[in-house]
């Protein structure tokens, strides 16, 4: 049996290999994601006015209860995503998820509780028609800044990428929604999680698929 030299091997099995372009540091590669996010949600306000009875509704607690959460789903959705590109960082994405996720349901669940009741008598602002607007402004935000994180995501070595676009899909369109959220004059518990924490989920739904394709083509030097 003839043997192959060490170096002919070595090109043999690297052959096929795909190569991958520069990963940055994901400290700073997140903190980037989330700088973008927070120039969006100040434009966003400088165009649209912040909700004029946003102090009052932080005092109250309910507003402060879901903007928190759409914070952490944004911010541990986006770290997920950009943690699921490096193989040694399996721990840190799963980490993100649930603090993502967990930040947000726990902000919902807790505003709903405790302050679902002096809201409920005002249903208009709950109804369809109501929170559509909000729901669609939220995943607008949310595609540059998924296209964004998809390039990020892209150059590192992500074997996952229908799991991985899911999760920066949910943490672009929380950072659309906390947008949302600051800007939107509709006063209601309800339509705050319907309309504005909800959000993330409808962006999962609509953004998921093409991002993921993106960063497949994008990852294969497309």
């Amino acid at each position: 049996m003839k043997r192959v030299p060490t170096d002919e091997l070595i090109a043999m099995l690297a052959r096929d290999l795909r190569p991958t372009g520069h990963v940055g540091r994901l400290r700073t590669e997140l903190a980037t994601v989330v700088g973008a996010a927070i120039v969006v949600m100040l434009l966003l306000v400088e165009f649209r006015g912040i909700t004029p009875n946003a102090l009052s509704l932080v005092s109250i607690g309910a507003f402060a209860l879901v903007a928190a959460g759409l914070l952490g789903a944004g911010v541990g959705g986006c770290a997920a995503a950009l943690a699921s590109a490096r193989p040694d960082r399996e721990r840190l994405a799963w980490g993100g998820v649930v603090v993502g996720m967990g930040g947000l349901v726990l902000s919902a669940g807790v505003a709903t509780h405790s302050f679902g009741g002096v809201f409920f008598a005002d249903r208009t602002t709950t109804t369809l028609q109501a929170v559509l607007p909000c729901l669609v402004r939220a995943i607008l935000l949310a595609i540059p800044l998924s296209l964004f994180a998809a390039r990020l995501v892209s150059a590192g070595a992500g074997y996952h990428l229908g799991w991985t676009a899911r999760v920066f899909a949910f943490g672009a369109t929380a950072f659309g929604g906390l947008a949302v959220h600051f800007t939107c004059p509709a006063p209601g518990i309800w339509h705050w999680i319907i309309g504005h924490a909800m959000a993330p989920v409808a962006g999962v739904a609509l953004l998921a698929a093409p991002l993921r394709a993106l960063t497949r083509r994008w990852g294969q030097g497309g």
